[in-house]
């Protein structure tokens, strides 16, 4: 089945004119697509290859810094993750001096604020906020 086609009559006038001159059918452009209005695409050099480009595949700790706003994690591959602390409601509303009190997992995928050590239980997934959606 073909595809259905929407001409309007002066196109269709157009049509016959030129078979009408014996011009060959492949010459026949709707007006409104002249050469002169249809944009070209502009191409590109390729500057580097994408074997040049990080693509981070590894989310570990290497340092974090909690300010008044924000818990700021710097990851070994140079990306830094600043997390609102009101979307973490334990550290948002504990003391200062109690936000500082966390540990680093082993695998350094985690931040971990220990009820024995100080007043928040909680702990931050790195991965969790790495992640969009689901």
């Amino acid at each position: 089945m073909s595809p259905k086609v929407l001409v309007d009559g002066a196109f269709i006038c157009y049509v016959l004119r030129l078979i009408v001159s014996k011009r060959p059918i492949k010459e026949i452009v709707h007006p409104s697509l002249s050469s002169d209005k249809v944009t070209k695409t502009k191409r590109f050099r390729v500057q580097y290859p994408i074997t040049a480009y990080t693509f981070p595949s590894d989310a570990r700790i290497h340092r974090v810094r909690i300010d008044d706003d924000y818990i700021h994690i710097e990851l070994l591959d140079g990306r830094i993750l600043s997390i609102p602390l009101w979307w973490v409601p334990t550290v948002y509303n504990a003391e200062p001096e109690e936000r500082e009190k966390f540990n680093i997992s082993r695998d350094r995928t985690m931040i971990i604020w220990d009820p024995e050590t100080c007043a928040i239980n909680d702990e931050l997934r790195v991965a969790d906020y790495l992640k969009c959606g689901a």
